[in-house]
């Protein structure tokens, strides 16, 4: 079987930025329609990019984070959901073994990469740095370190 990896996602009402434990990254923008149809068409979005995504990078686990903090609302709540039931469609029936997608908390991503849990945003990109990310975004770098989190976390699980 070829490289698996594992996924971290960094979910906002407005994007998603996908990482991957190889250190790649991708963003995927997001109508931003009010109510269900919103909530439809995300799904639609994350599903149809995340089998796009299992082409180039075969999931062992993807990791969404869950939404906290002083930007947690019922929204991020809703697309928090969306996202990890998306994924999971898009990658239920592509592949002969169960993908995991869990969600985790920041202060546990943040702690697993060695970085306090109520890292800034500034600690975190500096870490993203440090493993050879060039982007400017914020976004991605959260994504990258959720994947390495969910790296190190299924590797002391096997």
């Amino acid at each position: 079987m070829s490289k698996q990896f594992v996924w971290g996602v960094d979910v906002s009402t407005k994007r998603l930025a996908f990482g991957f434990s190889n250190g790649d990254t991708t963003t995927l923008s997001l109508a931003v329609e009010e109510g269900s149809r919103r909530l439809s068409e995300a799904h639609s979005a994350i599903s149809q990019r995340s089998a796009e995504l299992a082409g180039s990078y075969p999931p062992f686990c993807v990791f969404v984070e869950e939404p906290m903090g002083k930007f947690h609302n019922r929204s991020l709540d809703n697309m928090a959901a969306i996202t990890q039931a998306a994924i999971y469609s898009a990658l239920e029936t592509r592949y002969p073994y169960p993908v995991s997608v869990l969600t985790i908390p920041p202060p546990q991503w943040k702690s697993t990469i060695g970085i306090p849990g109520n890292a800034s945003k500034e600690e975190v990109m500096a870490w993203a740095r440090s493993v050879g990310y060039s982007g400017d975004s914020q976004d991605e770098a959260d994504a990258l370190a959720i994947a390495y989190a969910g790296e190190r976390m299924t590797a002391a699980a096997a």
